[in-house]
């Protein structure tokens, strides 16, 4: 994924459906998060991929 190309509804309305079958939840709190190359802000590009 990459900020031009975010897709992040997408990605959330392919697995809320399923969001019950997880069991033993500490609270209902949804987190997203995402995980940025080295140096992706310092050389920003909206088209580099990060992994959410």
């Amino acid at each position: 994924m990459s900020f031009a190309d975010n897709q992040t509804g997408e990605l959330w309305k392919s697995f809320m459906p399923r969001r019950r079958e997880i069991t033993n939840n500490v609270n209902q709190d949804l987190i997203s998060m995402q995980v940025y190359p080295s140096g992706f802000f310092a050389n920003f590009n909206p088209t580099t991929p990060f992994e959410k």
